[in-house]
C-alpha cells in the first residue's frame, strides 16, 4: 500500500507494533522524500473501527486523528482537540483545532465526531468493537468547534478513552463498508498521511 504526505510521496505500514496507548508519534520524511516504514505483521484492516489490534492501529494513526493522543508515558495530548477540562463529575468540554480537513478538502465537524463514536461500536463483523471504551458516552454539540461530552457516573479517563478511537468522515463512512476502507476507498482521515493505494479487500 502506498500513502502519502500532504505535499509529497511516501510509503506506509506502521512505526512499530505498539499498544494503542503509544501512537502518539508519527514518523516523517523529507518533503519529495520517501518515508519506507517497516512492520513485523500484516495490517488485517485500514477500517479503523474493525480490529483495534497493535499492526491496525500502528497503520490507522498515519491516515487517522484521534481527539486525543495517547502517549507512551500513559498521560494523554491534544489531537483533534487542542484543550478539554472537566464542567463537573459527569460533563467534560472539548475544543477542536480550528481549520481541521479530512484529505478530500472536506471541514472536520463536531458531527463527524458524534458519527464516529457511533460507528465505532456498530461496525458489522467487526473482531473487536469499542463500546467498552465509548458506551458511556453522550456528545452534545456546543458550538461549531466545542462539545461536551457526558457520563452517567464519574469518569476521569474521558480523554484516555477517546484517544482510542481514530476519527472517520460522516459524509464518506456514513455508507461505506469495511472492505471499502480496505481497497482506501474511503480511508478518508484527517491524519498527517493521505492514503493513495492499498488492497487489503482480500482480508
Amino acid at each position: 500500500m502506498t500513502i502519502a504526505r500532504r505535499g509529497f510521496l511516501g510509503m506506509a505500514g506502521a512505526a512499530a507494533t505498539l499498544p494503542w496507548w503509544g501512537m502518539g508519534r508519527v514518523l516523517a520524511a523529507e518533503p519529495g522524500g520517501t518515508l519506507t516504514i517497516g512492520l513485523s505483521t500484516e495490517p488485517t484492516a485500514i477500517d479503523p473501527h474493525w480490529h483495534l489490534v497493535s499492526q491496525n492501529n500502528a497503520l490507522a494513526q498515519h491516515i487517522f486523528d484521534r481527539v486525543a493522543h495517547g502517549k507512551p508515558d500513559m498521560t494523554v495530548g491534544p489531537g483533534l482537540a487542542e484543550r478539554w477540562k472537566a464542567l463537573d463529575e459527569l460533563t467534560w468540554e472539548f475544543t477542536l483545532r480550528d481549520g481541521v480537513r479530512f484529505h478530500n478538502g472536506d471541514p472536520l465537524t463536531i458531527e463527524d465526531i458524534a458519527f464516529t463514536l457511533e460507528r465505532a461500536q456498530n461496525v458489522p463483523g467487526a473482531i473487536f468493537n469499542m463500546r467498552s471504551y465509548l458506551q458511556d458516552k453522550v456528545l452534545e454539540k456546543v458550538s461549531d468547534r466545542v462539545f461536551l461530552i457526558r457520563t452517567p457516573i464519574p469518569n476521569p479517563v474521558v480523554a484516555d478513552e477517546l484517544s482510542t478511537c481514530a476519527i472517520v468522515s460522516k459524509a464518506v463512512a456514513g455508507t461505506a463498508t469495511t472492505d471499502d476502507y480496505n481497497s482506501g476507498k474511503a480511508a478518508i482521515g484527517t491524519g498527517p498521511y493521505k492514503l493513495v493505494e492499498a488492497d487489503l479487500t482480500s482480508r
